[in-house]
C-alpha cells in the first residue's frame, strides 16, 4: 500500500519557430535544424535551446514537493 506519489511528472515546451527561438534568445539556431527532434544533425542547437528553456522558465519553485534526495535514499 503506498502513502505518497512516487512519480511525478514536469514538462517544458518550446516553440520552434522563429518567433519561438527569438523568443529564447537563439536568433542563430535555423527553426528547420531543431522542429525534427529525432535528428542527430541537429542535437547541437537542441542543446543550446534546452538551455536557454533552463535559464528562462524553469524555476526551483516548480519542484516544490518533490521529495528531497534524502528521503529517497533506500536503507
Amino acid at each position: 500500500d503506498v502513502e505518497r506519489k512516487l512519480f511525478s511528472y514536469i514538462r517544458y515546451n518550446a516553440e520552434l519557430s522563429r518567433a519561438g527561438l527569438d523568443a529564447l534568445d537563439c536568433q542563430d539556431i535555423e527553426p528547420a535544424s531543431v522542429q525534427k527532434l529525432d535528428s542527430v544533425d541537429g542535437i547541437s542547437e537542441l542543446r543550446a535551446v534546452g538551455r536557454q528553456i533552463g535559464q528562462k522558465k524553469v524555476l526551483a519553485s516548480h519542484f516544490d514537493g518533490f521529495p528531497s534526495s534524502e528521503t529517497m535514499m533506500v536503507r
